[in-house]
C-alpha cells in the first residue's frame, strides 16, 4: 500500500531528525560549559591583572618584567574574550538549527498521524466492503 510506504519512510526520517536533534543538543551542551569554563578563566585573569597593577618596583627590570607581565595577560584577556564571542556565535546557531529541528519534527510526527489515520480509514474501508460482500453472498 502506497500510504503504509509514506508512513515508514516518514518514520524513518523522523527517528533520523531525532537522532540529530541528540546530538544538537548534546553540542549546544558542550559548548555552553565551554562557554562557562571560559568566563572562569576570564575572572581568573582579570584578578591576577588586578593583582599585579597595586605592585610597586624597585628595579628597572622588575618595571620591564611587570609591564611584560601586565602585556601578556592583556594578551591572554583579549584572546579569552574573542573565544567567548566565537562560542556565543556557534551556542546561537546551534540553538536556531535546534529550532528548525524541532520544527521539522513537529511536522513529521503530524504527517506520520495523517499517514496512520489515513491507513486506518483505508482498512475500515476495505473491512467495510468485505463485509458488504459477504452479507450479500450468504443467502
Amino acid at each position: 500500500m502506497k500510504s503504509e510506504r509514506r508512513k515508514d519512510i516518514l518514520e524513518k526520517i523522523s527517528l533520523k531528525n531525532k537522532a540529530q536533534s541528540v546530538k544538537l543538543r548534546a553540542a549546544l551542551f558542550e559548548q555552553q560549559q565551554q562557554l562557562e569554563e571560559l568566563h572562569a578563566l576570564i575572572e581568573r585573569v582579570v584578578e591576577l591583572k588586578d593583582n599585579t597593577d597595586g605592585r610597586s618596583c624597585d628595579d628597572p627590570s622588575e618595571l620591564r618584567a611587570a609591564r611584560w607581565y601586565a602585556l601578556k595577560l592583556s594578551e591572554q584577556l583579549l584572546v579569552l574574550e574573542n573565544r567567548v564571542e566565537f562560542i556565543e556565535a556557534e551556542i546561537e546557531e546551534l540553538r536556531s538549527k535546534s529550532k528548525a529541528q524541532s520544527f521539522r519534527n513537529a511536522k513529521l510526527e503530524q504527517l506520520i498521524d495523517e499517514a496512520k489515520s489515513l491507513i486506518r480509514s483505508q482498512k475500515e474501508q476495505k473491512l467495510d466492503k468485505t463485509q458488504d460482500f459477504s452479507r450479500y453472498a450468504k443467502p
